[in-house]
């Protein structure tokens, strides 16, 4: 039988986590009820019990009994809100995964926004690698801010073969372990839906100390007094001693009560604002710990994988983060001993006797000593984690999709079958083939209006971006060396800054050349070069002779160049015929029931383009010289898809 495709796991999982949270919401709405009624019949019962003309202890024992039924459906309303919204996480997460699937874009943006707290790009603007319907909107599932991170700087940043080879060997890992899988990434968006970023744990754990460490040493003085007293005031009354002794004993214990007081009065401020945000960790902490529990059960073979459950999870490494949470879970659960309603008197006690808030202070500040510097490697690991996860879906979900290879034929930089852009649909994408060799590296598209030159080059941009995470990419086989990418795509002008439209393309194309000379040069990296209409704003003479000194200078620092042009021209000027590839895209019109539709099929073909489409879209729209009637004339474009 062959293996159920991912899509339908994802929305059977759905179906079964919205009949859950259907039936745990009714269970919700029942208890309220039954906790309301139990209150008010313990409450009644008691009454009658204790202040009733005819006390009874029939009463009292039911009332009681009534007060501890409450408590128990409390304690189960309790549970059963925390399940409901484990439960809400758990469907946001399948709608996001189904939503990959069918490219639903309202949806996946309701994950993130990619480009919250992340510079953007040219080359991530120009390729539509972050912001809305883009690459990172599609391909992530963090839940955490470190994931999305950490993700995103894979995607915008040049990775090597080994590196590149390490995280997919990650990916073919986790890709068939579905259940393992989604419970990480259950547990991540859990840890992402909490209160506290992990980010402002790690803020809190570098965070310098709020108490002197002397002011630490002196309030053992209080307590010490106040013991002693004691142990003194009942030696006197067990052994019969000296009144005199037992004066001795009743005022050292006032004097350290006192002592406790005034320094309890004293920081009782500064104390509460560090509590305040020690007990907000204490859920982080929690669900941390879950987390940490499912990573120890994975049994990676590959390297990637190995380091990041040793970082994490290696009991035998005190720096590893299982080893450093389980000493900090006792302090945080004292920590909030004074949230506890039921325990509030036994705080009490402890703090006047003991000085209770310095002591659990104190235990937590030689945790963070410890292991402050830690947590940001513990974060940089999580996010790793969360990027190898969210190509490993891809590659469960599009198993036909081909993993890139390193090693290719000799002579050729690039090598794909059946390309195309990831961010389509299945129902909508054309694939091509491509192959460029080291003697022709420069690949001239020409091609008329919205024919398919620029979604050519975008989708080998995109699909060179994706393979940095370890992904497969959309092609069914694909063999191309690491690239560093560089793009001239959606160059804007700026009247703000007095910028035309000419000199930011300039601007822009010092960038391309300056990036990729110094990736060739300082790094010995070969660069991907994407140029879309190049040099629109001057006219076609001079655009030829800039054309050839910029692609010139590209093909001499070893770039991989792709171009697209209107200027069909450009295939003529010297340098370009020996050392291109030129092909095409081409479109044809047909008059159906009166109106004229425009065709493109989007598969590329070898040479020049033999038509344009300008004048004919101009007549369509009513702009040519056309003698019908533009109102009448209505343009459509349909693709035609062998």
């Amino acid at each position: 039988m062959p293996p159920q495709p991912a899509v339908e796991r994802y929305r059977q999982q759905l179906q079964i986590t919205e009949a859950n949270l259907h039936r745990h919401h009714r269970s919700s709405r029942r208890l309220v009820a039954v906790r309301m009624l139990l209150f008010l019949a313990a409450g009644y019962l008691l009454f009658r019990g204790y202040w009733s003309a005819h006390p009874s202890n029939l009463w009292i024992i039911l009332g009681w009994l009534m007060a501890v039924a409450f408590l128990v459906a409390a304690a189960a309303h309790e549970w059963i809100q925390q399940t409901i919204q484990r439960q809400l996480i758990e469907r946001r997460l399948y709608r996001r995964l189904i939503a990959r699937v069918d490219r639903d874009w309202a949806e996946l943006g309701q994950h993130t926004d990619s480009k919250q707290g992340f510079e953007t790009l040219d080359t991530a603007d120009d390729l539509d690698l972050t912001g809305d319907r883009s690459l990172f909107s599609w391909c992530s599932l963090a839940g955490t801010h470190a994931g999305r991170h950490v993700l995103f700087e894979q995607l915008t940043s040049y990775a090597d073969s080994s590196t590149i080879q390490e995280r997919q060997n990650a990916v073919r890992e986790l890709a068939p372990q579905h259940e393992i899988r989604q419970r990480l990434m259950m547990q991540l968006w859990q840890l992402g839906s909490s209160p506290v970023s992990l980010e402002e744990f790690s803020e809190w754990a570098a965070t310098p100390r709020v108490q002197n460490r002397w002011l630490g040493r002196l309030t053992w003085i209080g307590p010490m007094i106040l013991l002693s007293g004691v142990a003194v005031l009942f030696a006197a009354i067990s052994l019969n001693l000296s009144s005199a002794v037992a004066w001795i004993g009743v005022g050292l214990s006032t004097m350290g009560l006192l002592i406790n007081i005034f320094l309890v009065l004293g920081f009782v401020g500064v104390l509460h604002n560090a509590f305040k945000r020690m007990t907000t960790h204490h859920e982080l902490e929690s669900t941390c710990q879950q987390l940490l529990e499912s990573i120890v059960q994975l049994q990676p073979s590959s390297t990637l994988l190995q380091e990041l459950q040793t970082s994490l999870c290696d009991p035998a490494s005190k720096k590893s983060a299982v080893v450093a949470l389980a000493k900090l879970r006792w302090p945080m659960r004292l920590a909030g001993l004074r949230l506890h309603p039921t325990l509030y008197i036994l705080f009490l006690v402890f703090q006047i006797c003991l000085l209770w808030d310095f002591r659990i202070y104190e235990w937590i500040e030689r945790w963070r000593a410890q292991y402050a510097l830690e947590v940001p490697r513990w974060l940089a690991s999580i996010g790793k984690l969360e990027a190898i996860l969210s190509a490993s879906a891809i590659k469960d979900e599009y198993p036909e999709w081909s993993t890139p290879d390193f090693d290719l034929p000799v002579g050729v930089l690039f090598q794909a079958k059946r390309l195309g852009h990831p961010l389509l649909t299945d129902r909508v994408r054309v694939t091509n083939d491509l192959k460029i060799d080291e003697a022709r590296p420069l690949l001239l598209v020409t091609g008329s209006n919205m024919s398919g030159k620029s979604t050519l080059m975008r989708a080998v941009g995109v699909n060179v971006a994706l393979s940095r995470i370890g992904s497969p990419v959309c092609a069914e086989k694909c063999a191309c060396p690491p690239l560093e990418i560089a793009t001239s795509i959606r160059v804007r002008d700026s009247l703000a800054d007095g910028v035309s439209f000419f000199m930011a393309e300039l601007k822009r194309l010092r960038q391309v050349v300056d990036a990729v000379r110094q990736s060739y040069e300082e790094h010995k990296r070969r660069s991907l070069v994407i140029l879309d209409e190049i040099l629109q704003g001057t006219n076609s003479q001079e655009r030829q002779i800039a054309v050839s000194h910029v692609v010139k200078t590209l093909h001499d620092l070893h770039a991989i160049i792709m171009v697209s042009t209107h200027d069909l021209q450009l295939a003529d000027i010297d340098g370009f015929s020996n050392n291109s590839q030129i092909v095409h895209f081409r479109e044809h019109f047909e008059d159906r029931d009166g109106q004229s539709l425009m065709l493109f099929d989007y598969r590329m073909h070898p040479g020049i383009a033999p038509t344009t489409n300008a004048l004919k879209l101009l007549e369509l729209v009513g702009l040519g010289n056309s003698s019908r009637n533009p109102a009448k004339n209505q343009v459509e474009v349909e693709r035609s898809i062998d």
